[in-house]
């Protein structure tokens, strides 16, 4: 988002799945943000005396405008024009609001632009009744795969794979926590992770497989 802000430019949205997560986003991510970055300051219109450039649900800015709002919410966004949106937690979207789809009224919002861009970035929930679980699975399906570091081996980070010991007199007390190797078995200390990451690379499962518009 500061990187839209400061050098990509153009009317971006972003939509969260409560009032409440908005604020708190707004409060604890975008603020921060904003105050620790100069660059993102500087595009930034300061607060005037009627606050309609900047305030909680519109932020004006150099080049664009950030707007933000709820999944029940995006419906009020039907008169503007969109070069990015970013739908943050979509599993959580309340599906059933009698507006329309939040993902689909905002893949409305960005068709005025050839180089738009939908961010959909979301844990998954339930299986089989996922809304990014469906988008992943439209899409070439790229995993990050780290190298292990006793055989080399590329793979993806796994819940299965996790260990760890607890506590003998309080099973609720994690003492120790490690990874095994699909490949060779060796455990693998948190230590060796920043090294697996930045060895790392993205692989796709359906090279090319085209996402749907």
């Amino acid at each position: 988002l500061g990187y839209i802000m400061t050098h990509s430019k153009g009317p971006v949205a972003v939509v969260m799945p409560t009032e409440k997560s908005l604020t708190d986003w707004m409060s604890q991510k975008f603020e921060p943000m904003a105050a620790a970055t100069p660059a993102v300051g500087a595009v930034l219109a300061k607060r005037s005396n009627s606050g309609s450039d900047n305030n909680a649900q519109r932020k004006k800015f150099t080049g664009g405008i950030l707007y933000a709002k709820t999944a029940g919410s995006t419906a009020e966004l039907k008169s503007t024009s969109l070069r990015y949106a970013i739908a943050d937690e979509c599993d959580e979207y309340d599906w059933t609001t009698t507006q329309g789809d939040p993902l689909g009224l905002l893949e409305v919002r960005l068709t005025t632009f050839h180089d738009r861009k939908l961010y959909v970035p979301s844990s998954p929930t339930m299986k089989d009744a996922s809304r990014i679980e469906e988008l992943f699975d439209a899409g070439d399906r790229r995993r990050y795969h780290v190298p292990c570091p006793h055989c080399n081996e590329p793979q993806p980070l796994v819940w299965a794979n996790l260990r760890w010991s607890k506590k003998p007199d309080n099973p609720r007390r994690i003492l120790d926590c490690w990874y095994v190797c699909r490949e060779c078995g060796a455990e693998i200390p948190e230590h060796h992770k920043p090294d697996m990451l930045a060895r790392g690379r993205w692989v796709a499962e359906a090279p090319g497989a085209p996402y749907p518009s």
